[in-house]
């Protein structure tokens, strides 16, 4: 939104939508964790975002290193991905 804020809503399998669990949320509902936010990015089953301060956050599905933080485990909450932060 216009405050750098990230909301979703939806089937939360995988936490894809960073709630810290997989319940469904049926109306739009605030991710929590997050610096001001000045790109999201979206896939069918994890999220990432960039703050403005220049770092990526990822959560939901990790199969196959997908969030890009070295492994392959599934994250309910916004992460930090160090290795494309500034």
């Amino acid at each position: 939104d216009l405050d750098g804020a990230v909301w979703s809503f939806g089937g939360g399998l995988y936490g894809r939508l960073g709630h810290s669990s997989e319940a469904r949320e049926l109306v739009p509902r605030r991710v929590q964790g997050l610096p001001r936010v000045v790109a999201v990015s979206a896939g069918d089953s994890h999220c990432v975002t960039v703050d403005e301060q220049g770092r990526a956050w990822a959560w939901g599905r990790g199969a196959h290193g997908r969030l890009g933080l070295g492994d392959g485990s599934d994250r309910w909450s916004p992460t930090l991905v160090d290795a494309l932060s500034a």
